[in-house]
This record gives C-alpha cells, structure tokens and sequence, in this order.
C-alpha cells in the first residue's frame, strides 16, 4: 500500500487511516535528570536554548522535521548520539525511538549540518570588547588590556586500523593507543573551541607549529588591534610554561 499523506498525527494507507504511534518522549514529560542522563545537558532550558541558538532563533527551523517522528524526538535522538553515553549503535538508537535505521542516520545528517552551519557564522574567538565585559574581576586584575587565548593539546579515541601504515600514523606512543589529536583553546570569559583533528603520531610541538593555531589567534589580535597572547600554561611541577608568546612586539620560547 502507498503512502498518500502524512498529516498531524496520522498517516493514510489508501483508505484506511493509522494512528502514529504515541512519541516516546516529549518537553511536557522529559523531567532535567533524565535529560541530563540522556543528552548531558543540565536541564531541559538550557537543550532547548541550544536548539534555538543553533536555529538562529527560528522556531520554524527548531521544529522541522525530516521523518514521521516528532521535531522533539529528532533532537533527542540527535543528542543522544552525540553524548554516546546510552544508545552506541544506531540500531540501539532506532529500537529506541521505534524507527528505523535510514531515518536515524538521515535525522543525524540534517541535525548535523544545522549544528555545523550555526557554528561556521559565528567567529572563532570573541572580540577584546565581549572577552573583558564577560571575566571575572580577578582575570580583570591579572591581565588588564591583554586579550588572551590559552590553548591545550587533546586526543579523541580512534579505531585501531588493521592496515599497518595506517595504524603508525594513529598510534600515539604518549597515550598508548590510536587516536585523533587536536587543540582546544579557552579565552577569560569562558569560551571554549576547538580545532582540526590530526593522525595521533604526531607530537606536540609539531601540531602548535604546522595546524596554524597560532597563526589564527594572531590574525584575530590584527584584527581587534590588542596586544594578546596565547599560550599554554602547565603546572605539573607547580611552575607556568609558556608556549609561543604571539605578541608581535614581544616574542618567548617554551620557557618553565
């Protein structure tokens, strides 16, 4: 039989009309613990609020929909996923949720390319002006005028390849295993990013000096026209390291 129409909650064979099936989760009956559980955020206000900031504030993209399920469970599903802390298969996922597994990857897709279009519009650091309104009193004190990003060397686990060429070039001897190695940076206000991801044999230093994150902090000092710096602090023997001082008229090595 063929599908004619879908409307509202039901959908036509032919003639006959077959209610859809009740959702499985809805913002009426979602209690924060159990959003947190299953999504990681604290509370639904704040899923919702993130819903509506990757949405441009458009209710009508916020409740679009790419299969029978409601706008609701397809952000749920999509947050699930992504939290990876219940369903870590997309067939558990689809079980879950009563569809199948196409409409599950399909609803990833789309949820995805929204989250991905939001965040390419926004810029990549915040400006001098949001960055020092936004810290605290005691970053204030510290670091005055300074616009300062602190950046961080991190790994994401990786599936160990069988090809061996592959699985050198994964494998990283510091932790052990395959994984992706990246960056992440923090400014004083709180916000965070990230960077690209590399083959996990590479070190350190040669990441900072060949992924061109410094050289995008320092285009950003250009721009806001602030004296900034960035640099990573390490206090595994109680002391700062400082790694690569972008300031143009100041320029510092590692130096603990």
């Amino acid at each position: 039989m063929d599908v004619h129409v879908q409307a509202g909650n039901k959908r036509k064979y032919g003639q006959t009309t077959v209610p859809l099936p009740e959702p499985q989760v809805h913002p009426e009956n979602i209690s924060d613990d159990e959003v947190k559980i299953r999504t990681g955020f604290r509370s639904l206000l704040l899923l919702l609020a993130y819903i509506l900031i990757v949405c441009n504030g458009s209710v009508e993209a916020m409740t679009e929909k790419a299969t029978n399920l409601t706008w609701f469970e397809e952000w749920m599903i999509y947050f699930e996923w992504i939290w990876g802390r219940e369903c870590l298969t997309l067939e558990s996922l689809a079980n879950k949720f009563s569809t199948s597994h196409w409409r599950v990857v399909l609803i990833l897709e789309r949820k995805r390319k929204r989250v991905l279009e939001a965040l390419h519009q926004w810029p990549r650091f915040v400006s001098f002006e949001e960055d020092f309104a936004l810290r605290s009193q005691r970053w204030k004190d510290k670091y005055r005028q300074k616009r300062v990003i602190f950046w961080d060397d991190t790994n994401v686990a990786a599936p160990d390849p069988s090809d061996a060429d592959l699985n050198r070039a994964w494998y990283s001897y510091y932790y052990g295993t395959c994984v992706a190695k990246g960056a992440v940076f923090l400014q004083l206000c709180g916000w965070m990013g990230g960077w690209e991801l590399w083959s996990g044999a590479i070190s350190d230093t040669d990441y900072q000096q060949r992924a061109g994150i410094f050289e995008s902090s320092e285009i950003c000092c250009k721009v806001s026209n602030i004296c900034a710096y960035s640099f990573l602090e390490h206090y595994g023997q109680g002391l700062p390291l400082h790694v690569g001082c972008l300031a143009r008229q100041k320029t510092a090595h590692a130096a603990a």
